[in-house]
């Protein structure tokens, strides 16, 4: 049988009915269905580390027996995490400057550089001082902004794939769902009127916006006012991020996270994440996490 390492995070872990007090275990890359090697390393991200061993795989009858925690939450960590829509940001952003006389164009490759960071305004501004111009970032980012909610209204937007099917499975187990981000309000009401029925604001328990914290991503703020408002434990939630700060924030928080990244920030260096994947599927998102 095949053997998988799996790496480190501070946060407390079980398997197989095992605890290992301030040992954790992360896991990293597809594990083997059967079998799974555990390597442990201490909270401080020390390179040293010991192999605790092999255990066999459990269904989830065993899980329960073992000890194993239940998964509580699903916590989608961006609207693009749920539709992509990158590229209509993109498109609205050199809209928003042609209406603002700015002979700005952001293309495609422009584009994906910038996306390592979080943050539409800080993005126009950064980049006006780059060229030495002196611009009203906010009142572009404005101007963007409602252009790219009129475009999801007439938009043939659809979720992306497996995300309908996560949210009804998350839901027929009983677990919470999230939608956890940092852009505004308006942002993510007219994501989810574009892609109602399939995806609904009443398919989750809470919804944060910047409206809800005061630091955007990757500060952690985001994510720990979901888990208050959920009353759940970082530990039996699991993250799915489509960015570079999104996936910092996840990890600062203390959650499991699960890369899914979007049609622009494919290829982006999210090693932090536990795993990245293409499509969502709740079983998967269950191993990486080592919960039921």
């Amino acid at each position: 049988m095949t053997e998988q390492n799996v790496t480190a995070t501070p946060v407390r872990r079980f398997l197989a009915g095992h605890r290992y007090g301030d040992w954790c275990v992360r896991r990293k890359g597809q594990l083997d269905m059967n079998w799974a090697q555990v390597v442990l390393a201490g909270p401080d991200h020390a390179a040293a580390t010991r192999s605790v061993g092999t255990f066999p795989a459990c269904d989830q009858a065993d899980h329960q027996q073992n000890g194993l925690p239940q998964m509580s939450a699903i916590l989608f960590g961006s609207i693009s995490t749920v539709a992509n829509t990158s590229e209509l940001q993109r498109r609205a952003f050199n809209q928003a400057f042609e209406a603002h006389g700015l002979d700005w164009h952001w293309d495609r490759e422009t584009y994906r550089t910038m996306l390592s960071r979080s943050g539409g305004q800080d993005r126009v501004a950064d980049y006006a001082h780059s060229l030495g111009h002196s611009v009203d970032a906010r009142a572009v980012h404005e101007t963007k902004s409602r252009i790219f909610q009129d475009a999801l209204a007439t938009s043939e937007l659809a979720p992306r794939e497996g995300v309908v099917d996560t949210i009804r499975d998350a839901r027929k187990s009983g677990w919470k769902v999230g939608l956890v981000t940092t852009t505004s309000r308006e942002n993510v009401s007219a994501l989810l009127a574009a892609l109602s029925p399939q995806v609904r604001r009443q398919d989750f328990d809470v919804v944060v916006d910047s409206s809800s914290v005061g630091q955007p991503k990757p500060d952690r703020a985001a994510y720990s006012y979901a888990l208050e408002m959920l009353d759940e434990s970082p530990t039996q939630c699991v993250a799915i991020e489509d960015n570079v700060d999104g996936v910092q924030s996840a990890v600062a928080a203390g959650l499991v996270c699960v890369a899914f990244l979007n049609e622009n920030t494919a290829g982006h260096d999210v090693a932090a994440a536990d795993r990245s994947v293409d499509r969502l599927d709740v079983r998967e998102l269950q191993l990486v996490a080592g919960l039921n």
